[in-house]
C-alpha cells in the first residue's frame, strides 16, 4: 500500500486561532453598529419610552446576533482544542467558515420589517457548518 504524503503545514494552530478571534471580534463590534439613538425630533415629540420602543427590533435582532455569534465562537474555540496541526484543508475550512460567520454581521441589517426571512438565509449556512464541527468533535 502506497503511503501518501503528509499535508503541508500553512500556518501554526496559534495564528488561526488569532484570526479566528479577531473576525469574531470584528464581527460583533460591527454588530452594534445599526442600534442609533432616537432622534431628537421623536424624543420630544412621542416620548423617550417611545422612541427606544421603535428601536426594539433592532435591538432584538443585535441580542440574538451577538448571542449566536457567542455560540459559534465558543463552539469553534472547543473544537481547536482538540486540533494538533493545522493543515492546508483545516486552514481553507476554517476561512471558508469564518466568511459565513462575517455575513452575520450585516444580518442585522437585514433584520427590519419584511427583512426578517433574509436574516434566516445567512444565519442557515452558519448554523449547518457548526453542527457538523460539533459532530466531528465529540
Amino acid at each position: 500500500m502506497k503511503r501518501q504524503p503528509a499535508a503541508r503545514l500553512l500556518v501554526s494552530k496559534h495564528r488561526l486561532e488569532a484570526l479566528i478571534d479577531g473576525i469574531f471580534a470584528v464581527a460583533l463590534t460591527l454588530l452594534v453598529i445599526e442600534i442609533k439613538l432616537p432622534e431628537p425630533a421623536v424624543v420630544a415629540s412621542h416620548g423617550m419610552v417611545h422612541a427606544v420602543a421603535q428601536q426594539f427590533p433592532t435591538f432584538l435582532a443585535w441580542m440574538i446576533s451577538f448571542l449566536v455569534l457567542g455560540i459559534f465562537w465558543s463552539a469553534q474555540q472547543r473544537l481547536f482544542h482538540f486540533v494538533r496541526s493545522v493543515d492546508e484543508q483545516l486552514t481553507w475550512l476554517t476561512i471558508a467558515y469564518l466568511s459565513l460567520v462575517s455575513l452575520l454581521a450585516v444580518g442585522i441589517t437585514a433584520v427590519r420589517p419584511g427583512f426578517g426571512s433574509m436574516a434566516f438565509i445567512l444565519m442557515m449556512p452558519i448554523t449547518r457548518l457548526s453542527r457538523r464541527i460539533e459532530r466531528a468533535q465529540s
